[in-house]
Formats: C-alpha cells, structure tokens, sequence
C-alpha cells in the first residue's frame, strides 16, 4: 500500500516536478530512497521537491544523508528528530541498500563479521556465514563465487542440516572465511561517471567447469585519447554437479550477460543494442551468427534468448588474458582481486582510443566446425494418398476451406506477405477446389492425364475414352460438341470426377443439402452442371438413400391386419355337397 502511495503522489505531481516524481518512482526500494544530481544545487532542489511531494500526503523522510557537506548544510534540521540527518566522521559509514557507504569518502566497503571459533561446522552455518556477506551489484563475485563452489560440492555429499562436518572441510571453510575478513581493506568509489554525457557500456563473460558469469563496465570519455573505466556491475552462477561442457556453460554466461545488460539499460534508459560484449569463446561466437534452428535444442534455445536481448553484431572476441570474466569463472582471493585492475578497470586496452585498439578477429568457425548442430536424418516412408486424407473429412465445405486455408498459410511462408483480408475470399476458395480436383484426378486418372498432355490417344480401356476428354487450366473436362453453345464453360465441358470416392461423394452430399434434399433425377441433374461423375446415378441414389432427414419425410407405411376368412373357405366339404343340398330342398 505504502508503494502504490509513492506511485500515485508521484503521477499527480509529474506535471509541476517532473524530476521528483521520477526519483519517486524509479529510485524508491522498500522504505529507503537512494537518488542524487549531476551538480549541489540539482540535489538541493531535489530534496525540496522531494519532501514538498510527501509532506502532502504525511510521509516526512529522515535519516538525510549526502557525500556533499555543502548539500546537507541545506537540509534543514528538525530539533524533534535527531535523525533527520545524519553527520558523519571520516571512518563512520552508513547502511545503503544492505552496502556499507561512507558518504565522506563516497566508497563501498564490506562488514564482515569475523567467525567465531567453532569446534563443529555444519551445512547450515556455511550457508549463513557466506549469505552474511551481502554483494548485489557483484563487486566481488570473483571471490563468493569460491564459497558457493564450495557450498555445492558440500551439498554433493548429501550430508544433512546439522550434521558435523568432517576436519578437512572445516579447515577449507576457516580458510575462506579468513580471506573474506581481509573485505574490510577493500573500498570501492561509488562515483564511476566523470562526465555522463559520453560512455560506453562493455560487457565481458566467461565460463569454466565450476563457474560461469559476467561483468560489465562503463567506459566514459576523460579527453580526446583517454577514457576512464570502471566495474559497474557483475554476476556469477555455480555450474551444474552434472556434466555440462564448456562451450555451453560459456553459452550460459552470454546469456546471463544479456540479462544483466537488459536490467542495466532499461535502469539507465539508454539502447542496449549500441552496447559492446566480449567472449573469448569461439564456439559461443558461431552459435551466435549461426542458423539457431540447425543447432540442438538446449544450444538453440539459449541462443534465441541472446539474440532477443542482443544483436550478433555487438558480440566480439577478447584474448582470455584480457578477459575479466575469467576471474570470476576461476575464483580468487582477496588479495588479488584487490590489486588487479583487470577486474577494476577492465582490459587496458579500454584505456585508450578505439583507433588503438589491437585488431582480433571475431574467430567464427566454419559450418561444418561448429558442434552441437542438429543431426538431419531421412527416412523413406509410404505417402498417404488424398483418399485416405480426405476420410477425416464429414463435409464437402470443411474440406475447402481448410485447404484454403493452409494455401494462404503457404503463400505466407513464401512471400511473408500478410493477407489484406482476415477471411478468406471466393477467389481463394475456387482456388482451393481446383487443387482438391486436381489431386482427386491425378490420382484417380494417372495414365489418362499423362497422354492427354503429351497429345496422345487414350487406351482403348480407359473409362473416358467414351467422353472424348481434354485438359484445361490442369483440370480433365468432358469433351463434346456444344463449343458454340451460349452456356458456361463448365456446363459444356464439366469436370471429370471418379466413381466411389470420397470427394465425389462430399460434392453430392452438398448439392444434396443445396437443393434442399432433392430426390436422385434432381440432384444427378444439378451435378452435372458442373461435373460429370463416372456411374453418377448409382452415386445420386446412394446419397439420397443415406440421408438420414430423407428417410424421415419418406416413411414406409405399414398395411392393414386383414379379418379371418370365412369357415367354408377354410374348411374341407366334398364336391358337390352343397349343390345336392340345394337340390333337395327344391324338390320338396
């Protein structure tokens, strides 16, 4: 809540302190503000806005404090608050963001707190003593990096919590942690920018068995041929207990390179992709300019995430002696981290102008020298015909349009033009069943479609040697004599479709439901408008006979219980036993 309260304070007064607002915005973490300004009197006229934007909603800011004495002369101090700033000694420091900053001298230093003497060590106090010492920007990645190598091969002898350590990992962890007290020597100016207007950003990484990371520098202009280079920000990753090998951890370090230099250009809000990066990996340099869907999955992946952040070009080659990185894939001490100015200031070469700079070739192996590239297998498989295809298929309409649609997505992939029109159009779906007919007939017509197009005469068996057949437009149509006839084309000349197959019969089923289920002389009637398929009656009674709302409206009925015969017609009497009857009867 207290943070959506910064946002909103800082949105209503964007308009009168544009300045202030930002501060508010991007400089606030958690409850601590740290910000500042080019000159004294920007930082003065920050602080007034700053606390006329909060003191509008109640939230006075304490504890003020400034590497410049002239600023908090100007901060005004409240008799109620004694730590509405804070006065500070040559050697007294104060906390800043979890850093320890002596604003006097405007350094970095570590606190760290020595050990005490421990009889036993357990899994758990190495992870507290090592999180102890707190490093966010990375300043001495080279040196945590040796702790965490150290923690993982721990972790590797599946020793629980609280379980004592053996003698000898005692030993190598008081060794550690002795080297790290030697921090409280070590301090780092805070200020790396003598002039903001012009720098460069350069960033290096590199990998081993053990490690992997990435630091990066900011270059800044002191005159014509000189430039000042400092550490702005490095981090470190323990590789993997399994085995990984070393171009791909390398691979892991230009990605966490890229991620870096994303959060930094995003802070600073200036074009990362103007920004200068260094391996010394040749293999990670020809992943880079090459075809990432030819190399494997794990390569490739990574690969496409360097190339979203970062662009191929800005990726270059440096000398391992002259690579920072290396340090940090390695580990050190603090006694040479402290005296090296690879780590501090970069390469020498930096130093100077571009013009002299050594040229090193970027290194990219060739194609066929790079690993990790796919493996192209072939494999001869049986094509499924258009008949089995087509099975999938309950109606004529479906078919066409998902075949309209897959030819729109292969004209796509061919001209990577996008289709003006979100749905498909009647151009697009005649298109569609011409290439259905075509694929229809060439499987169905093989041997004729081959002579009509080298112009010879059809096999005195085939079944359109009747039809006096041509082709057109890639299609095989009924011949005849109606050429000066007023009708359409089609109606002419319609299109030759096979008997029993699935695509005739969709082609019916659709006329069928069109002519609001005519019987089979109508529906055979309005086919051949447009086709002539072969045994077309046996296909129309078919149709009509499977169609499930026909049979409904066409009921067989059922005829009447007759009443029993008569017993004189169902029961035996000899001949002429009723006649004599009669005659007497007369007689009398």
């Amino acid at each position: 809540m207290t943070t959506q309260c910064l946002v909103t304070l800082a949105q209503q007064a964007y308009e009168h302190f544009p300045r202030a607002a930002d501060a508010i915005t991007k400089d606030f973490y958690m409850d601590d503000l740290m910000t500042g300004g080019v000159t004294e009197a920007e930082c003065i006229q920050l602080y007034q806005e700053i606390t006329s934007i909060l003191a509008s909603a109640k939230l006075p800011l304490r504890k003020w404090c400034s590497n410049s004495s002239y600023v908090l002369g100007h901060i005004g101090k409240n008799v109620r608050d004694p730590l509405f700033t804070l006065e500070l000694g040559d050697e007294e420091m104060v906390k800043s963001f979890g850093l320890c900053w002596n604003p006097v001298l405007d350094e970095f230093s570590f606190n760290v707190i020595p050990t005490p003497a421990r009889s036993t060590l357990t899994k758990r106090t190495l992870l507290s003593d090592l999180n102890k010492v707190f490093d966010p920007i990375g300043f001495i990645s080279p040196i945590l990096v040796k702790g965490k190598i150290f923690l993982q091969q721990v972790w590797a002898l599946k020793i629980d919590w609280d379980s004592p350590l053996s003698s000898d990992i005692h030993d190598r962890w008081m060794s550690f942690h002795k080297d790290l007290e030697k921090l409280q020597n070590v301090s780092i100016p805070r200020k790396v920018l003598p002039k903001p207007n012009e720098f460069q950003i350069h960033g290096f990484c590199d990998a081993s068995q053990e490690a992997y990371g990435a630091c990066i520098y900011v270059r800044s202009r002191c005159s014509e041929n000189t430039w000042q280079v400092r550490l702005l920000c490095a981090r470190s990753r323990v590789a993997p207990i399994k085995g990984s090998t070393i171009p791909r951890l390398g691979l892991n370090g230009a990605l966490v390179l890229a991620q870096l230099l994303q959060k930094l250009t995003d802070a600073w809000e200036i074009d990362r992709h103007k920004c200068h990066l260094w391996t010394d990996s040749t293999v990670v340099l020809s992943w880079l300019n090459a075809q990432s869907n030819r190399l494997k999955v794990y390569v490739s992946n990574r690969v496409n995430q360097i190339l979203e952040l970062t662009n191929a070009s800005q990726w270059n080659y440096v000398r391992t002696d002259k690579n920072p990185a290396d340090m940090i894939s390695r580990g050190t001490n603090v006694t040479e981290i402290s005296a090296s100015t690879l780590w501090w200031n970069g390469p020498d070469w930096l130093g100077i102008s571009d013009e002299l700079w050594e040229k090193v070739p970027r290194n990219i192996l060739k194609e066929e020298e790079i690993p990790e590239q796919r493996t192209i297998q072939f494999a001869l498989v049986g094509v499924q015909s258009n008949q089995e295809l087509v099975q999938h298929y309950s109606s004529w309409s479906r078919l066409q349009r998902e075949t309209a649609w897959l030819k729109r997505f292969v004209e796509y992939l061919r001209t990577r033009r996008v289709p003006s029109e979100v749905h498909l159009s009647v151009r697009e779906l005649q298109a569609a069943e011409v290439c259905i007919l075509k694929q229809v007939q060439a499987e169905c017509f093989l041997d004729e479609l081959r002579s009509l197009e080298s112009q010879r005469e059809l096999n005195l068996k085939s079944k359109l040697k009747s039809l006096r057949p041509f082709i057109k437009d890639g299609l095989i149509l009924v011949g005849g004599r109606l050429n000066n006839s007023g009708l359409s084309i089609l109606q002419r000349h319609p299109i030759v479709l096979p008997a029993n197959h699935k695509v005739t019969r969709l082609i019916f089923e659709r006329i069928h439901l069109e002519q609001l289920h005519c019987g089979p002389q109508a529906l055979l009637a309005e086919v051949r408008r447009r086709y002539w398929p072969l045994r077309s009656r046996v296909m129309a009674r078919s149709v009509v006979s499977r169609c499930v709302r026909c049979t409904r409206a066409k009921p067989t009925f059922n005829a009447p219980l007759m009443a029993p015969l008569h017993k004189e017609r169902v029961q035996v009497a000899r001949p002429f036993a009723v006649t004599v009857s009669i005659l007497l009867d007369q007689s009398s």
